[in-house]
């Protein structure tokens, strides 16, 4: 379909789609219709944040073809739907504009992707029959996208890498261009391939990967420094789950890279980003003020849980935005991005002394619990059957029904002294002290009449209802049909 045809598809797609629906978000991104996955081209260009992700408003599933649908936002409070950005409208991607990053680039935004192609006939898919080109694709306005160019092929990369390589996360490094994208070996090792920008070439400058083999395929990868280390990030395919750790079947964190990156360096132990059920294909950006943000795909693919949102129309939504950091010991934290307490009303405090309090709000909320004994057990109970529960030595997220197939995840920790909880009204982000372990779930209460349980010997709870977030469709794409119509008739 060529992207015009797509354009005045998607439009009426998006424009007969419900606005509301009992587990419509609050306050985090979800599609307007359709199918969401990995956020992609994250970026500050001058005062606008773009956010882009994969999507399709065609279907509730990803299927053959992936779009990048299209949000902005100046403050991370009132956001602007755009026009899908890129389509499958030309051989070199004709089955879906898989995940990639953005550039600023002066005067322009320039995007980098995966172009997925799938030939017919008896193919694997992994060793025959399927082509991911690296593209790239300019814009001088930051909406409309053109000059689609390959930048890489299958042939161009190692000879012993299968047909996945893919995800190219493009950013300076020591004022050179760099390049990682996700691998998987012919012997089914996963790894991330690095090159660098020499003139108008991409030269591969070293294969990052584990001395024993950690799954078979690493997607997304993203290279950064934060406060003097420097994190390789990817999401692995194939590792076996190891106590409370791996229990997602795909996960996603990060290694420590000691040494350059380019040339000789070493690969420290994997750290997951999230324990909880839904967090996937992360990627980061460096805004204006130089805070390190990430930004995942609240969702998995091939989970055994259900997601109800399909009676609305739609499926998955993006995490709200995090700043990362690195504590005294050299964990990275996760912190709820600040912008986002300008959505907080009307404080409620309460006191525990070892009796049970019930807050009789609901959804959307933000609640930080402090745990004045840390060595003292609590529990969180929302509505009936979702409880998060600290026992002295493991910190639990726990559903019944509404987790429609979620039952546990937990983590070992020495205390616990704070709590810091957005609750949505599908979705739980749960930081626990401080953001050096984070929970992050889908959940789909069924009632919230039972309010907020907090059990606990001497804990204290402040507590926010959340204002939603203000959406808008950019007046382009609310006309967007008429234009082509008349860019056709001319």
């Amino acid at each position: 379909m060529d992207h015009k045809a797509f354009l005045i598809e998607a439009h009426r797609a998006e424009k007969t789609a419900p606005t509301s629906g009992p587990f419509r978000p609050a306050f985090h991104l979800a599609p307007p219709t359709g199918w969401l996955n990995d956020p992609n081209g994250l970026c500050q260009w001058e005062n606008t944040t773009h956010i882009f992700f994969q999507y399709n408003p065609l279907d509730l599933k990803p299927g053959n073809f992936n779009y990048w649908g299209h949000y902005t936002t100046e403050d991370f409070i009132t956001y602007t739907l755009h026009q899908p950005a890129l389509s499958c409208d030309t051989d070199a991607d004709a089955n879906g504009v898989y995940s990639g990053s953005a550039v600023v680039e002066e005067d322009q935004l320039r995007l980098y992707y995966t172009g997925n192609v799938k030939h017919p006939g008896n193919h694997d898919y992994t060793h025959t029959g399927r082509e991911h080109n690296t593209m790239t694709v300019v814009s001088k306005d930051g909406i409309h996208f053109t000059h689609k160019e390959i930048v890489m092929t299958n042939a161009d990369y190692p000879v012993d890498e299968t047909l996945h390589v893919r995800d190219p996360k493009v950013f300076d490094f020591n004022g050179i261009p760099t390049m990682v994208l996700g691998a998987r070996t012919n012997d089914d090792v996963g790894e991330v391939l690095l090159y660098q920008k020499i003139g108008d070439q991409w030269a591969l400058k070293n294969r990052l990967r584990t001395k024993e083999p950690f799954g078979y395929m690493w997607e997304c990868p993203d290279l950064f420094t934060l406060e003097g280390q420097t994190f390789l990030s990817v999401s692995p395919q194939g590792v076996d789950a190891d106590g409370y750790h791996y229990q997602n079947i795909y996960q996603s964190g990060t290694f420590k890279i000691s040494g350059d990156p380019t040339g000789d360096c070493s690969i420290s132990d994997f750290t997951e980003y999230d324990q909880g059920f839904d967090f996937y294909a992360p990627q980061t950006y460096l805004d204006n003020q130089g805070r390190r943000i990430l930004i995942a795909w609240m969702g998995l693919p091939d989970v055994p849980y259900d997601n109800p949102t399909t009676n609305e129309g739609w499926m998955h939504m993006l995490t709200m935005p995090r700043i990362l950091s690195v504590n005294e010991s050299g964990k990275m934290c996760q912190a709820p991005l600040t912008e986002l307490k300008k959505l907080r009303q009307n404080k409620k405090n309460l006191r525990l002394h070892g009796q049970d309090v019930t807050w009789k709000g609901k959804a959307p909320c933000e609640i930080i619990l402090s745990n004045v004994n840390p060595a003292s057990h609590f529990s969180v109970t929302l509505g009936q059957d979702c409880k998060i529960i600290w026992d002295g030595t493991v910190i639990a997220l726990c559903f019944g029904a509404s987790g429609c197939g979620r039952k546990i995840r937990q983590a070992q920790l020495n205390t616990v002294y704070r709590l810091h909880l957005f609750i949505d009204h599908s979705s739980i982000e749960c930081f626990v002290n401080d953001g050096s372990t984070v929970f992050t779930s889908r959940y789909y209460p069924q009632t919230e009449e039972a309010g907020i349980t907090f059990s606990g010997m001497a804990i204290q709870a402040n507590i926010w209802p959340l204002k939603n977030f203000n959406y808008s469709c950019c007046s382009d794409w609310n006309n967007v049909e008429d234009t082509i119509s008349n860019d056709s008739n001319a």
